[in-house]
């Protein structure tokens, strides 16, 4: 057994007790044999292993650079299936979407937040960047939206209150959807404003799962 399924099955057992973690829809991804693109809202550190955790397949992800700088720390996420993404420049972002389809077109499972950051926001998303769209595309793969929602008992000022005990982790992945047929005609040839109204559009998706 890989460290990767290990470490699965430990999260498993620590999530569903200590956060009571409830998953809807992963049961349909599960039974698919294909690749495919999973996004999600992003509002802390354990969106990571939340999205992957009840996935027969291992979940590929972009994480920020940043977290590579520490030896120790690099070779575990890395075992966990992170590739590194510059934030700070347009070439960083280049190279990232590059890596995300190399994975897809292998044959995996990749995750990315389009908000760009974490959110800690409970009521309102961020924008969506573009990026996502562009992997699909270039990929010839679906996106699946999704959503992980955290309820807690303690005050929003509390910053790490999601870490805390009795907070309830609720993941949702929605239906696939084609992005290429959204597009009137070649995405090469599509302007920004319609790269992005279909960015909008499938966001949508995400967001109506994190409101059931």
């Amino acid at each position: 057994m890989s460290f990767y399924k290990i470490f699965q099955a430990f999260s498993k057992v620590i999530f569903k007790i200590y956060f009571r973690m409830k998953v809807y829809g992963v049961e349909e991804l599960n039974a698919k044999t294909y690749n495919f693109l999973l996004i999600s809202n992003h509002k802390s550190y354990l969106d990571v292993f939340s999205l992957g955790m009840y996935m027969k397949r291992q979940v590929f992800f972009m994480a920020k650079k940043e977290l590579f700088r520490y030896p120790i720390f690099k070779n575990i996420i890395k075992i966990l299936g992170a590739f590194p993404v510059d934030r700070g420049s347009s070439k960083g972002g280049t190279l990232a979407i590059e890596k995300a389809v190399e994975i897809l077109k292998r044959g995996d499972v990749v995750a990315v937040f389009p908000e760009g950051h974490m959110n800690g926001n409970d009521e309102k998303f961020l924008k969506p960047k573009t990026g996502f769209v562009r992997i699909a595309v270039a990929s010839n793969v679906g996106v699946v939206p999704c959503s992980v929602k955290y309820k807690s008992i303690f005050p929003k000022f509390i910053k790490f209150r999601r870490w805390m005990p009795f907070t309830r982790i609720c993941v949702r992945y929605g239906k696939e959807i084609n992005v290429s047929e959204m597009f009137k005609e070649n995405i090469k040839e599509a302007n920004s404003y319609e790269i992005k109204n279909v960015t909008l559009k499938v966001w949508k998706n995400v967001e109506e799962q994190y409101n059931l």
